[in-house]
């Protein structure tokens, strides 16, 4: 018990190294954003914080429904009790890593397009990272390293909101999006959990596999629905707040 507790520390903590990262990474920048002419109305901004909602939602779910559960089903599909608590470690490494990643690769592509991408790579790794038919469970230990790189797509959602909204509630959506995204991944696990206790473990492989498929599909689907931003800055000035312009 011990040691899965230090697995369990360490994991938690391993995604903190990247914050002083994060820190030295933010530029100083001595303008002043142009305050709003007019008063803000948050029904303007509907729009980004529902999608931006169901994309925190989806990636938060799909997490969970793996990360929550894996050290309970890992054995069922031939991973080592042993190696359990390092691959946790090694995919919260991975997840890290992928932060970073398509931090690196926001300055260069769209930002949907990286969205998309990261689900879709999450998605397709998922089944494999927790594989219901026997032919391909040999695989499931790289299929967790790659969908967790794909998951790190997520903090991309609050860059795109940055190049949407004004300033004045980009942290308030941010913020909104995120928590409500953790808060129903957490009642997704809850409620998988409570249908394990009932199907029993070797049918929630199966009942996992399609909550991801559903849940990431919902972040596709979300990120391909948001169109290219006009040249326009009025948005800046509280007179848009649409994601889709």
């Amino acid at each position: 018990i011990a040691v899965t507790w230090r697995f369990f520390l360490i994991t938690g903590s391993i995604p903190l190294i990247i914050a002083p990262y994060t820190i030295m990474k933010i530029p100083h920048d001595n303008k002043k954003i142009r305050q709003a002419e007019k008063k803000i109305n948050l029904r303007d901004y509907k729009i980004p914080l529902a999608k931006s909602m169901i994309m925190m939602s989806g990636f938060f779910s799909a997490y969970f429904a793996i990360l929550s559960f894996y050290p309970t089903i890992a054995t069922s599909f031939g991973v080592p009790a042993s190696q359990i608590g390092i691959i946790m470690i090694i995919s919260s490494l991975t997840v890290a890593a992928g932060f970073i990643l398509f931090g690196k690769l926001a300055a260069i592509f769209r930002k949907k397009y990286l969205i998309m991408a990261g689900s879709m790579i999450a998605l397709a790794f998922a089944w494999l990272a927790v594989p219901y038919f026997s032919p391909i469970r040999f695989l499931a230990v790289p299929g967790m390293i790659v969908f967790s790189l794909g998951i790190g797509s997520m903090p991309i959602i609050p860059l795109l909101l940055m190049d949407r909204i004004n300033p004045a509630v980009r942290g308030l959506i941010s913020g909104v999006s995120y928590n409500f995204g953790a808060l129903f991944g957490g009642l997704i696990s809850v409620l998988l959990g409570t249908i394990g206790g009932i199907v029993g473990y070797s049918q929630l492989l199966l009942i996992i596999d399609a909550t991801t498929l559903v849940c990431l599909l919902a972040v596709f689907i979300t990120g391909a629905t948001i169109k290219k931003r006009n040249e326009s800055t009025s948005y800046l000035s509280g007179l848009s707040g649409d994601m889709d312009q």
